[in-house]
């Protein structure tokens, strides 16, 4: 099984200069976790997902300390957290484009780089244009899912 096997073709994508904040709105509109990030002239260049969106918002002590069990009842450390990085450009936190595949990239190679770069969404390229997306999910439903479906109905 392939990339273009399982990818999605309807992408939402965001150009690097954008905010956060407006990524983030374009990830709740389209209900799709990740964004392929493209240069002006339609390039992808990135990838900014969901994953990014939590690391930004955690305070830096909470990746520090691990912990924050400690904290009162109520604590609300993220809101002013929220209002800084909205500003920010997705240029400078989006993962790069090292992760990226092909069209005929096997799908194993794709959960390979996945765990690898900890990321869940893969953009599908064909010289440096999106043609597609791989998420986790689309992984997990393709393979895990009917593999126990099978299990269950032995």
């Amino acid at each position: 099984m392939r990339a273009r096997d399982i990818m999605k073709t309807e992408v939402a994508t965001v150009f690097e200069g954008a905010t956060v904040a407006e990524a983030a709105r374009l990830m709740h509109a389209s209900g799709q976790g990740g964004l392929a990030v493209l240069d002006a002239a339609g390039h992808v260049v990135g990838i900014v997902d969901q994953l990014t969106l939590v690391h930004l918002i955690l305070p830096k002590y909470a990746d520090d300390i691990g912990d924050l069990s400690f904290l009162p009842e109520g604590f609300k450390p993220f809101e002013a957290r929220i209002e800084e990085i909205g500003h920010t450009l997705v240029r400078d936190v989006m993962r790069p484009s090292d992760v990226c595949a092909g069209e005929d990239t096997p799908v194993v190679e794709i959960a390979a780089l996945m765990v690898m770069k900890n990321v869940s969404h893969v953009p599908v390229v064909r010289d440096d244009r999106l043609v597609g997306m791989v998420a986790l999910q689309d992984i997990v439903d393709e393979i895990v899912w009917p593999h126990f479906k099978r299990d269950e109905e032995d």
